[in-house]
């Protein structure tokens, strides 16, 4: 059975790290710490889904999405960010991400939101 690929960039280890035990046993996982990881991984692999975090130092989750968009328009983008921000939301959503979530999240909402945007 072919398991989906998600790439998960957030550069907090302890974040990777939930998200890997939250997801390992249902999908095959990539990571990137930085933006800039995020889209040498984007360019170079095909992933299902990318999950990202807004505040990362370097190339920010959003323009990493904006650049991300440019050449993979159909990617699907879950943006994952530890400030539950209208404005920031509002950005993100311009470049048509799949779905909005705030940290910490659980364990049920991720692995209802992540199934919802394979779905």
């Amino acid at each position: 059975m072919n398991r989906y690929h998600i790439l998960i960039c957030d550069d907090e280890e302890s974040v990777r790290e939930s998200l890997r035990a939250y997801l390992e046993n249902s999908y095959e996982l990539s990571f990137a710490e930085t933006g800039q990881e995020a889209l040498d991984n984007i360019s170079n692999n095909a992933f299902d889904l990318l999950i990202i975090d807004i505040k990362m130092p370097g190339i920010s989750g959003l323009e990493a999405i904006r650049q991300i968009k440019e050449v993979k328009p159909e990617q699907k983008i879950i943006v994952l960010s530890g400030y539950e921000s209208i404005s920031v939301a509002e950005q993100a959503s311009k470049y048509n991400i799949t779905s909005y979530l705030t940290k910490p999240v659980s364990k049920d909402k991720l692995l209802k939101t992540v199934s919802e945007s394979l779905g």
